[in-house]
Protein backbone atom coordinates (compact mmCIF):
# COMPACT_ATOMS: atom_id res chain seq x y z
CA UNK A 1 0.00 0.00 0.00
CA UNK A 2 0.90 3.54 -1.06
CA UNK A 3 1.82 5.85 2.21
CA UNK A 4 0.37 9.38 1.05
CA UNK A 5 1.50 11.09 4.59
CA UNK A 6 4.74 11.33 2.64
CA UNK A 7 3.98 12.78 -0.68
CA UNK A 8 5.15 16.34 -1.25
CA UNK A 9 1.52 17.28 -1.71
CA UNK A 10 0.56 17.03 1.79
CA UNK A 11 2.50 19.97 2.15
CA UNK A 12 -0.34 22.46 0.41
CA UNK A 13 -2.69 24.32 2.04
CA UNK A 14 -6.04 26.17 0.32
CA UNK A 15 -3.49 29.25 -0.66
CA UNK A 16 -3.82 29.84 -4.29
CA UNK A 17 -0.01 31.39 -4.55
CA UNK A 18 1.44 27.72 -3.29
CA UNK A 19 -0.62 25.88 -6.16
CA UNK A 20 0.53 28.61 -8.22
CA UNK A 21 4.21 28.23 -7.87
CA UNK A 22 3.88 24.15 -7.71
CA UNK A 23 2.00 24.64 -11.35
CA UNK A 24 4.67 27.09 -12.95
CA UNK A 25 7.36 25.04 -11.49
CA UNK A 26 5.91 21.87 -13.33
CA UNK A 27 5.36 24.21 -16.65
CA UNK A 28 9.24 24.47 -16.48
CA UNK A 29 10.11 21.17 -15.88
CA UNK A 30 8.16 18.89 -18.42
CA UNK A 31 9.25 15.21 -19.55
CA UNK A 32 11.62 14.53 -22.16
CA UNK A 33 10.25 11.49 -23.06
CA UNK A 34 12.59 8.89 -24.68
CA UNK A 35 11.02 5.97 -26.27
CA UNK A 36 14.33 4.55 -27.83
CA UNK A 37 14.61 1.84 -25.52
CA UNK A 38 11.05 1.21 -24.66
CA UNK A 39 9.75 -2.26 -26.12
CA UNK A 40 6.34 -2.54 -28.59
CA UNK A 41 4.01 -4.24 -26.53
CA UNK A 42 1.82 -7.50 -27.26
CA UNK A 43 -1.60 -7.13 -28.99
CA UNK A 44 -3.24 -8.33 -26.04
CA UNK A 45 -1.88 -5.87 -23.88
CA UNK A 46 -2.86 -3.20 -25.82
CA UNK A 47 -6.13 -4.34 -25.99
CA UNK A 48 -6.47 -4.69 -22.06
CA UNK A 49 -4.86 -1.14 -21.11
CA UNK A 50 -5.50 1.35 -24.33
CA UNK A 51 -9.20 1.67 -23.92
CA UNK A 52 -8.44 3.11 -20.69
CA UNK A 53 -5.49 5.42 -21.67
CA UNK A 54 -7.18 6.83 -24.52
CA UNK A 55 -10.44 7.43 -22.34
CA UNK A 56 -8.11 9.37 -19.92
CA UNK A 57 -5.81 11.26 -22.50
CA UNK A 58 -9.24 12.77 -23.83
CA UNK A 59 -10.13 13.68 -20.66
CA UNK A 60 -7.06 15.22 -19.60
CA UNK A 61 -6.97 17.38 -22.50
CA UNK A 62 -10.17 19.30 -21.99
CA UNK A 63 -10.11 22.88 -22.46
CA UNK A 64 -11.92 23.37 -19.50
CA UNK A 65 -14.50 26.15 -20.68
CA UNK A 66 -17.27 25.14 -18.25
CA UNK A 67 -15.04 25.08 -15.26
CA UNK A 68 -13.26 27.99 -16.22
CA UNK A 69 -16.81 29.73 -16.05
CA UNK A 70 -17.74 28.17 -12.62
CA UNK A 71 -14.49 29.81 -11.55
CA UNK A 72 -15.07 32.75 -13.07
CA UNK A 73 -18.24 33.38 -10.73
CA UNK A 74 -16.26 32.11 -7.85
CA UNK A 75 -14.21 34.88 -8.16
CA UNK A 76 -16.50 37.60 -8.36
CA UNK A 77 -18.42 35.99 -5.51
CA UNK A 78 -15.08 35.78 -3.27
CA UNK A 79 -13.15 38.49 -4.68
CA UNK A 80 -10.38 35.91 -4.64
CA UNK A 81 -8.52 36.21 -8.25
CA UNK A 82 -5.68 34.36 -7.29
CA UNK A 83 -7.79 30.70 -7.64
CA UNK A 84 -8.24 32.09 -11.11
CA UNK A 85 -4.90 31.75 -12.35
CA UNK A 86 -4.17 28.51 -10.20
CA UNK A 87 -7.12 26.79 -12.30
CA UNK A 88 -5.56 28.26 -15.30
CA UNK A 89 -2.46 26.65 -14.14
CA UNK A 90 -4.28 23.50 -13.18
CA UNK A 91 -5.92 23.28 -16.36
CA UNK A 92 -2.47 23.61 -18.12
CA UNK A 93 -1.04 20.82 -16.71
CA UNK A 94 -3.60 18.62 -17.80
CA UNK A 95 -3.14 19.29 -20.92
CA UNK A 96 0.38 18.49 -20.89
CA UNK A 97 -0.60 14.93 -19.76
CA UNK A 98 -2.92 14.78 -22.09
CA UNK A 99 0.14 15.31 -24.65
CA UNK A 100 2.45 12.74 -22.68
CA UNK A 101 -0.10 10.13 -23.17
CA UNK A 102 -0.53 11.29 -26.67
CA UNK A 103 3.00 10.93 -27.49
CA UNK A 104 2.94 7.08 -25.52
CA UNK A 105 -0.31 6.53 -28.02
CA UNK A 106 1.59 6.93 -30.90
CA UNK A 107 4.68 5.33 -30.49
CA UNK A 108 2.17 2.72 -30.27
CA UNK A 109 0.20 3.40 -32.88
CA UNK A 110 -2.50 3.64 -30.67
CA UNK A 111 -5.02 6.70 -32.00
CA UNK A 112 -6.54 9.26 -29.89
CA UNK A 113 -9.98 8.86 -29.05
CA UNK A 114 -13.27 10.19 -30.66
CA UNK A 115 -16.33 11.44 -29.07
CA UNK A 116 -16.65 8.77 -25.92
CA UNK A 117 -20.23 7.95 -24.85
CA UNK A 118 -18.92 7.15 -21.82
CA UNK A 119 -17.68 11.11 -21.21
CA UNK A 120 -20.21 13.03 -22.65
CA UNK A 121 -22.75 10.70 -19.76
CA UNK A 122 -20.47 11.54 -17.48
CA UNK A 123 -20.27 15.63 -18.27
CA UNK A 124 -23.75 15.86 -18.84
CA UNK A 125 -24.90 14.67 -15.76
CA UNK A 126 -21.81 16.45 -14.08
CA UNK A 127 -23.89 19.39 -15.43
CA UNK A 128 -27.01 18.29 -14.92
CA UNK A 129 -26.06 17.65 -10.71
CA UNK A 130 -24.83 21.20 -10.69
CA UNK A 131 -21.23 19.96 -10.47
CA UNK A 132 -18.78 23.03 -11.51
CA UNK A 133 -15.77 21.25 -12.20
Amino acid sequence: MVDLTDSPMVRFGYGYGEWITYFEGNAQRRLNIDFSEEQPLPESVKKLIFPSIRAFQRGEGSNGKFLMGAVDSYVRASGQAEYRRAMQLFIAEENRHSAYLKTYMDFHGVEAAGQSVLDALFRELRHLGGIKC
